[in-house]
């Protein structure tokens, strides 16, 4: 289709500061900001794509979500983004929040179960909490959850989920320590793989709770039989 011709740029997207008044502002915001990273000669095409109709645009919005990774300021951003987008978050495949809180990340995560098509979700740990690697990945437990587990997922489907999230913290960020209580800049691989396997065992407990409450359900019908 000629979508996937004039929406062939693929790249980063950088989106901040919404606005929660405006109805049209994070698509302007998102035309603009994917219509300054074409030549010049392929600009006024593409962004007539986008901005001729609603339908050609929804039509043409497949071609640039999946392209595209999306970066947010911060997680509010990324709410109020998702809310304008509706049903075209199935399409998102790569996202990265830079600043996240606690309050916000229940949100977030509900949203992000619409996301069909995620590859990838980079996240920042909390900046309005402060303690050890381990105790951030406890606290972000009881948002990712909601991810990890939406539309009764089982326990495969649930660790694929957590396969695609990676934890960051910001350069300036000291809310995030190791056990001596040095702040840990950057977060590394190994250190996203240990985070991974206590969220493992989490969700490892979450579903032997499960099994058991399912036991005992049984048993009680049974007795009732």
């Amino acid at each position: 289709m000629a979508y996937g011709y004039v929406l062939r740029t693929n790249g980063t997207i950088n989106i901040s500061t919404i606005s929660k008044t405006s109805r049209f502002v994070s698509r302007l915001k998102l035309v603009a900001a994917f219509g300054a990273k074409l030549h010049s000669e392929e600009r006024p095409r593409a962004l007539s794509l986008l901005l001729v109709d609603r339908a050609t645009s929804n039509e043409a919005q497949e071609f640039l979500y999946k392209k595209q990774h999306f970066v947010f300021a911060a997680m509010g951003d990324m709410t109020v983004f998702m809310e304008r987008i509706s049903k075209a978050k199935d399409f998102l495949t790569k996202i990265t929040v830079d600043r996240s809180g606690t309050l916000m990340a229940a949100i977030c995560y509900r949203q992000l179960t619409g996301a069909q098509s995620l590859q990838r979700f980079s996240i920042c740990l909390s900046v309005n909490f402060k303690s050890t690697l381990q105790a951030h990945v406890d606290k972000h437990y009881e948002a990712l959850g909601i991810y990890l587990l939406a539309h009764g997922a089982d326990e495969a489907e649930s660790l694929t989920r957590l396969e695609k999230i990676t934890f960051t913290v910001g350069a300036s960020q000291s809310g995030v320590t190791n056990v001596s209580g040095k702040p840990i800049r950057p977060i590394t691989p190994e250190m996203n793989g240990s985070c991974r396997r206590q969220i493992r065992g989490l969700l490892r407990k979450h579903f032997m709770k499960e099994e058991t409450l399912g036991t005992k359900h049984s048993v009680m019908v049974r007795r009732l039989e």
